[in-house]
């Protein structure tokens, strides 16, 4: 009996022994559980400011977007101003060049008029004063 009782204690303190040693296994299994929790929550929190970023990129290019929008249709007015423009000045240039050619035309049809003034006679109904004499080409009218 002695022995039996013996081999109970025996194997009650290797029980013993294994509980203790499952129990620091599971100490530092719920130690390692802990800390992986603590990364988890450390990864869910930087994701959520990852995502706010990104919510504020998109934010930020939307704006930029919506400002360069803005811009082109600025552009596309400031072309049109001067497309006006410019079609406005060929349309002067060519009046000015039509005004200087009837201009040297004038200026070349009243070379052949010559005006004097006759001091001593009376222009028609005026009163008093000097009739007017037009001459074209040496004939006086």
């Amino acid at each position: 009996m002695r022995s039996l009782a013996q081999k109970s204690t025996d194997a009650a303190k290797e029980t013993t022994g294994l509980i203790k040693n499952s129990l620091q296994h599971v100490s530092h299994g719920e130690e390692i559980a802990r800390r992986t929790n603590a990364a988890f929550n450390d990864v869910a929190t930087a994701s959520e400011n990852i995502l706010d970023m990104i919510a504020k990129i998109a934010q930020a290019s939307q704006e930029q977007a919506d400002s360069i929008s803005q811009i082109s249709v600025g552009i596309d007015q400031i072309s049109a101003v001067v497309q006006t423009n410019s079609a406005t000045s060929e349309e002067s240039a060519a009046a000015s060049e039509e005004l200087s050619s009837q201009a040297n035309l004038m200026k070349e049809l009243l070379s052949a008029f010559q005006v004097t003034k006759d001091k001593t006679q009376t222009y028609a109904g005026r009163g008093t004063g000097g009739k007017t004499r037009i001459s074209v080409g040496g004939s006086k009218y």
